[in-house]
């Protein structure tokens, strides 16, 4: 794989000749490939291309792609493109990352919630105590949060008479 060859076709706009270039090299699972794709998934700023990246270092069983990815997953340039990057993470051993699941089952978009909780199914047994005490009680104070919401616009509806 040539580094340059993808960067040439995103200069040239030619996108999707470089995530169907990034797919196929996913599917060879030739490791030898990885560093200049974990190069390519840190310094990219076509979503599309990070994305696909994300998915042939995943195709590959890539571990070194596990921290990067969850690098990508806080940093805010990421946001409403994440969750392809979720999805990679699945064959991979991501279980040192349980902290920043749990904060996405809480508070992230329909897509990035569920794609996490389904992530820290896999990973549950490895979840300790304190941490599920944590997220308990973080959980716990949202579900009263939302009950007052509800109550108040229960009452809303009916004074209103909506």
């Amino acid at each position: 794989m040539n580094l340059n060859r993808i960067n040439q076709l995103i200069l040239r706009n030619k996108i999707d000749e470089a995530l169907h270039f990034i797919e196929e090299v996913g599917g060879t699972k030739d490791t030898a490939v990885a560093p200049l794709l974990l190069e390519l998934l840190t310094t990219t700023e076509n979503h599309l291309i990070r994305n696909q990246t994300a998915i042939a270092l995943s195709d590959m069983e890539c571990q070194e792609a596990v921290v990067p990815i969850i690098e990508l997953l806080k940093d805010p340039k990421t946001l409403g493109y994440r969750g392809s990057l979720l999805y990679a993470l699945e064959p991979l051993n991501y279980s040192k990352h349980i902290d920043i699941l749990l904060e996405f089952v809480i508070s992230g978009n329909f897509e990035v919630s569920r794609n996490s909780f389904l992530l820290l199914e896999q990973v549950k047994d490895q979840i300790t105590p304190e941490l599920k005490q944590k997220y308990r009680n973080k959980m716990n104070t949202i579900i009263e949060g939302l009950e007052e919401e509800i109550e108040f616009l229960e009452e809303a509806i009916e004074e209103l008479n909506l």
